[in-house]
C-alpha cells in the first residue's frame, strides 16, 4: 500500500507541472518553479523523480493508462473502425489540456510511441498471431502517427461525424487483411 504522504506529494508535483505546462515550454521549466508551486523543497522532489523528464515520463505513462482504459474496446479497430476513432478521440480529448500540451511540445513522438505500444499490447493479448507480424506493427504505428498529426481542430471545428467516417474508412481499408 502506498503511503498517503507519498501519494499526496506526487499529486502535488504533477498538479504543479500541469499548471506550468500551460504557460511554459518543458525545456524552460525549472525544478524550483515546480517545487515552489507544489510547496515542497527540492530534496522532496528528487526523492520522487530524478529530474523533470522523469516526472514527464511518469505523467505520460499515467496518460497512456488512462487513454487505453478510456477506449471502449481497442479491438473495434478491426470490427468497427469508425467507433474506434470516436472512442479514441473522446478518450484523448478527455485527458486534455495536459495531453494537448504534451503533444504540441517536444515529447509528441515519445507520447505517441507509448500509446502505440500500449495499444499493440492490448491487441496482442487478444490476437497473439499478430505479435510477430512486423507489417501489422508498422501499420498500427503508421495509423497512429497519422492520427497524431491530425490537428485537433478537426474534432472541434469540423463536422465530427464526417471526420470520424473518413478516419474510420482509412483504418478499415488499411487493416482489411487483418480482419478475422
Amino acid at each position: 500500500m502506498v503511503d498517503k504522504r507519498v501519494y499526496k506529494t506526487k499529486i502535488s508535483i504533477m498538479n504543479a507541472f500541469k499548471q506550468l505546462i500551460e504557460t511554459k515550454r518543458l525545456e524552460k521549466m525549472t525544478i524550483k518553479e515546480l517545487t515552489d508551486l507544489s510547496v515542497i523543497n527540492k530534496t522532496t522532489f528528487y526523492r520522487h523523480f530524478e529530474d523533470i523528464y522523469a516526472l514527464v515520463d511518469h505523467i505520460e505513462n499515467e496518460l497512456v493508462e488512462e487513454y487505453i482504459s478510456g477506449i471502449d474496446d481497442v479491438l473495434t479497430i478491426f470490427t468497427n473502425p469508425e467507433q474506434y476513432v470516436i472512442s479514441m478521440t473522446s478518450s484523448f480529448i478527455a485527458l486534455q489540456p495536459l495531453s494537448t500540451h504534451l503533444l504540441r511540445r517536444a515529447r509528441k513522438e515519445v507520447l505517441f510511441s507509448k500509446l502505440s505500444d500500449a495499444q499493440l499490447q492490448v491487441i496482442y493479448s487478444h490476437r497473439p498471431e499478430l505479435r510477430d507480424n512486423q507489417q501489422f506493427k508498422i501499420t498500427i504505428e503508421y495509423l497512429n502517427g497519422g492520427l497524431a498529426s491530425i490537428d485537433l481542430d478537426y474534432f472541434y471545428n469540423s463536422n465530427r461525424e464526417e471526420v470520424y467516417k473518413i478516419l474510420g474508412n482509412i483504418i478499415k481499408n488499411t487493416l482489411l487483411e487483418y480482419n478475422q
